[in-house]
C-alpha cells in the first residue's frame, strides 16, 4: 500500500511538500488520525515518518501525483480544492 501526500504548511512563506508512505502500518495510522481530526498531528507523524520527495510551488500542485492534500486545518482527496 503506498499513499502520496501533499503536506501544506501556513508558514510565512508558505511551504507544501510532497510526502510518500510507503508501508501499510504507516497509510493507516495517518488515516486513523485525520478520521480523529488531528490534523497537525498527522502532518508531524507523516513528515517524520514518510519519504519527503520534494518542496512544491504553487503552480505544481495541480500536477502533483498526490492522492491527498493535509493542511493543519483539513485534509480532502480533491487536489483542485473545489
Amino acid at each position: 500500500m503506498l499513499l502520496r501526500l501533499l503536506v501544506d504548511i501556513a508558514a510565512n512563506p508558505r511551504q507544501r511538500f510532497l510526502v510518500k508512505l510507503h508501508r501499510k502500518e504507516l497509510v493507516k495510522y495517518v488515516k486513523r488520525l485525520i478520521n480523529k481530526r488531528s490534523y497537525s498531528q498527522a502532518i508531524v507523524w507523516a513528515l517524520f515518518n514518510g519519504k519527503v520527495e520534494g518542496e512544491l510551488a504553487q503552480s505544481e500542485i495541480p500536477g502533483a501525483n498526490a492522492d491527498l492534500i493535509i493542511t493543519e486545518e483539513s485534509a480532502r482527496w480533491d487536489l483542485t480544492g473545489r
